[in-house]
C-alpha cells in the first residue's frame, strides 16, 4: 500500500520528489567577474544562491547557507570544454549529483519518480514514459483495459493515449492513479466510494476519466490510502476524495460521508504541505517546517499527538516529534506511521501489535518512539507497510521489521514477529523502498527492481506465484525501469546527450562538474540543472539560470587552429630535415664503412635468404 517512485516516472506516496527552481527573478543573486587569468574567454563565475533553500520533502526548516558555484568560464564556443566546482559543504548527506545543461528556453520544472506497490499489484514507469503493472487485476487496476487477467510478470502496458506519457504513478488496494505529461490525473480500478474522483462509481480498467479537481487545478503529487486518496495541488492546497472512514478525508465533516470528487482540506495558512501519506482510516502530511500533522481515527495512537481520541475530522494538531528535531521524510502504513528526522534517526508511532514500530516492543505508541537501528547508523529511506516497515541506512544496507507473515521482511525465513530491524541485504544502491500489505519491492540505482514476500497473484513480477523470502529481481531480460538519474542503465542517460553527466563523490563535499561542448551543440544560453540525491530520501534540483553561453566557433579560432596545425606540420618537417642532415653527416664521417663496401666478399657456398 506504500508507493515508491518509479520512473517509471512515478511519484509514489512513499516519496514525493520535490523540485525547487532557484532563479534570479526569485531572489537569486548571480554575479560574474573577470577571473584575471588573461586568456580569452576565461572568466570566473561566482553564483550565490541568495535565498533560503527549502529542503524538498524534508520539512526541515530553511537552510540559510549560501552554496556557491565557481566556473572556469561562463562563455564557451562550440567544440570546447569547461568545468565548474559546486561547494555543498553546508549541505551534508549528498551522496551523488546529476547535472545537465539545458537551453534556457526549453528548461521546465521536472519531477523524478519510481515504483509503487499496491495490496497485491505493483506498477512502474518505463524510461520512455509508458507504464506497466503486474499482479492482481480483479478490478482492472493493472490499467491495460483487458479482461481483469492477473499478470505474473510485467507483460502489458497501462493504456494511455499516444500523445501523452505517464509522469507519476501511485497504487492503493485494488486501484491505481497516474499523473500524465499533460498534467491530467486519472484513477481506475476499485471505485465503490468515489475513488476515481470523477463523481461516479464506475469501474474503469484504464485511465479513462480525469479526476475533477476544483477550479481547474492540477495535482503535483498523490497519497493513496485504503479507500481514499489525497493530492497536493499546484497551488499547494490539499484535496482529498473517496471514503471518509473515521474522518480520514479531513474535511471537518463528522458525518463521514464519501466524497466522489476532490474537496479542499484546510491546512495552516503559514505552512506548506510537501508530502501526503494515507493509511486505512487516517492521513498524515509533512510540512515545509519539518512538522507532521495527522487526522482521522486515533484508537491506537496513529495521529502521534500523545493522545488517543476516537476521531479527528480535520488537521488540528501536530505529531509530537522528539524535542529539537524535525522530520525529513514520512511514510504511513495501515495504522502506524514512521518518519526520518533531521539527524538521521527514525521514529514510528501508532499500532505495534506485530512490532512494526521497531522499538523492541509490541506496545502501541501514542507519540513517536525511536526505531532501534544498528548503533551509529542513520536512516536514509523508510517505507511502512500494513504491519511491517523497511528502511535503508547510511552504509546502504536494508533492514525490515514487524510481521513476517508470507516472508514480507525478506530475511530468509517466513513467519514470526521481529520487533527490531532485521538485516535483509547489503549495499544494492537502493534508491527507493515500497512496503505494501504482504510484499515489498526496492528500486536500485541502475533501474532494476527486486521484490519479495507474498506472490499469490504474481505481484513480485517473477513469472510465477511462489512466495520468496529474499529479494528476487524482476523477471525482465533488461532493466527497463528508470532510476532516479534517468533511464536504466544509468550510463544510457549520460550517453544520450553530451551536456549532462553524473558525479558520485565530492572531495570535502565540493563537486566538480565537467563537460565537453560538441561542435554541433545548439547555440544559446543554457541553464545548469543540478539534481542532488541526499540521504533521508531527499532529492532536490537546483536550476541556475544563464549558467553557460555557447556561441559559434569563430573564424579567429579556426585560424588559430590552422596556424597551430601549420606550425605542427612545419615543426615536423624541420625535425625530419635535421634528422636527415644528422645521418648524412655521420655517413661522411665514416670512411671505414666505405672501404668495407669496396671489399669483395670471400668465396663460399651460395646462400638464399
Amino acid at each position: 500500500m506504500r508507493p515508491i517512485p518509479f520512473s517509471l516516472n512515478t511519484l509514489s506516496k512513499w516519496e514525493i520528489v520535490s523540485i525547487y527552481l532557484i532563479r534570479e527573478k526569485e531572489g537569486v543573486l548571480i554575479m560574474a567577474r573577470d577571473s584575471g587569468h588573461g586568456t580569452r574567454n576565461s572568466f570566473r563565475l561566482f553564483i550565490y544562491l541568495g535565498m533560503l533553500l527549502l529542503m524538498p520533502m524534508s520539512g526541515i526548516a530553511e537552510n540559510d547557507t549560501i552554496p556557491s558555484v565557481d566556473c572556469s568560464t561562463i562563455s564557451v564556443e562550440a567544440d570546447s570544454e569547461t568545468d565548474c566546482t559546486i561547494d555543498l559543504s553546508d549541505y551534508p548527506g549528498v551522496s551523488s549529483i546529476r547535472y545537465e545543461y539545458v537551453l534556457s528556453s526549453t528548461n521546465t520544472e521536472s519531477v523524478s519518480s519510481v515504483i509503487d506497490t499496491g495490496a497485491a499489484h505493483t506498477c512502474g514507469i518505463l524510461e520512455n514514459g509508458s507504464a506497466m503493472c503486474w499482479g492482481r487485476d480483479t478490478y482492472g487496476q493493472l490499467g491495460d483495459g483487458g479482461e481483469a487477467t492477473n499478470n505474473i510478470r510485467p507483460s502489458t502496458y497501462v493504456d494511455v493515449p499516444n500523445d501523452v506519457t505517464i509522469s507519476q504513478i501511485f497504487t492503493g488496494p485494488y486501484r491505481t492513479c497516474v499523473i500524465l505529461s499533460n498534467d491530467g490525473t486519472n484513477c481506475w480500478g476499485f471505485n465503490e466510494n468515489g475513488q476515481s474522483g470523477d463523481e461516479s462509481t464506475n469501474t474503469y480498467k484504464s485511465p479513462t476519466n480525469p479526476v475533477n479537481f476544483p477550479d481547474g487545478r492540477v495535482a503535483k503529487s498523490i497519497g493513496m490510502g485504503h479507500k481514499h486518496t489525497c493530492a497536493i495541488l499546484d497551488n499547494d492546497q490539499l484535496a482529498c476524495w473517496g471514503a471518509d472512514l473515521y474522518g480520514a478525508l479531513g474535511n471537518g465533516e463528522s458525518t463521514s460521508e464519501d466524497e466522489y470528487a476532490p474537496v479542499i482540506i484546510s491546512t495552516p495558512a503559514d505552512r506548506t504541505t510537501v508530502k501526503v501519506e494515507a493509511g486505512v482510516s487516517h492521513t498524515c502530511i509533512l510540512m515545509d517546517d519539518g512538522g507532521i500533522m495527522c487526522w482521522g481515527r486515533d484508537n491506537v495512537g496513529q495521529l502521534g499527538n500523545g493522545e488517543s481520541n476516537p476521531t479527528a475530522y480535520a488537521p488540528a494538531s501536530d505529531t509530537i516529534l522528539p524535542e529539537g528535531r524535525v522530520a525529513t521524510d514520512l511514510s504511513v502504513g495501515n495504522e502506524h506511521a514512521c518518519a526520518i528526522l533531521d539527524n538521521g534517526s527514525a521514529v514510528c508511532w501508532g499500532m505495534n501489535n506485530y512490532g512494526q514500530l521497531g522499538d523492541n516492543s509490541t506496545t502501541n505508541a501514542k507519540s513517536p518512539t525511536f526505531v532501534h537501528l544498528p548503533n551509529g547508523t542513520k536512516a536514509t529511506k523508510i517505507s511502512s507497510g500494513s504491519a511491517h516497515t523497511c528502511a535503508t541506512i547510511d552504509n546502504g544496507s536494508l533492514y525490515c521489521w514487524g510481521h513476517n507473515k508470507n516472508s514480507r521482511l525478506g530475511i530468509g525465513t517466513s513467519g514470526g514477529v521481529h520487533t527490531i530491524p532485521m538485516f535483509v541485504s547489503a549495499n544494492q544502491s537502493i534508491v527507493e523502498i515500497s512496503a505494501s500489505a504482504e510484499h515489498t519491492c526496492v528500486l536500485s540505482e541502475n533501474g532494476s527492481i527486486s521484490c519479495w514476500g507474498r506472490n499469490n497473484y504474481g505481484q513480485l513480477g517473477l513469472g510465477h506465484t511462489g512466495e520468496r523470502n529474499t529479494p528476487n529481481q524482476l523477471d525482465w531480460n533488461i532493466a527497463p525501469f528508470s532510476s532516479t538519474y534517468g533511464p536504466a542503465p544509468v550510463e544510457a542517460w549520460e550517453d544520450e546527450q553530451p551536456l549532462r553527466g553524473r558525479a558520485t563523490s565530492g572531495e570535502n563535499n565540493v563537486w566538480t562538474v565537467r563537460l565537453e561542448v560538441p561542435e554541433t551543440s545548439e547555440l544559446g544560453t543554457y541553464d545548469l540543472e543540478i539534481t542532488l540525491l541526499k540521504i533521508g530520501g531527499v532529492r532536490s534540483t537546483l536550476i541556475i539560470d544563464e549558467a553557460l553561453q555557447i556561441s559559434e566557433k569563430t573564424a579567429a579560432d579556426e585560424s588559430d587552429e590552422r596556424t597551430m596545425m601549420y606550425m605542427a606540420i612545419g615543426g615536423g618537417v624541420i625535425v625530419l630535415l635535421l634528422l636527415s642532415l644528422l645521418f648524412r653527416k655521420k655517413d661522411t664521417e665514416s670512411p671505414a664503412r666505405s672501404e668495407i663496401k669496396k671489399h669483395k666478399p670471400q668465396e663460399g657456398p651460395s646462400q638464399k635468404f
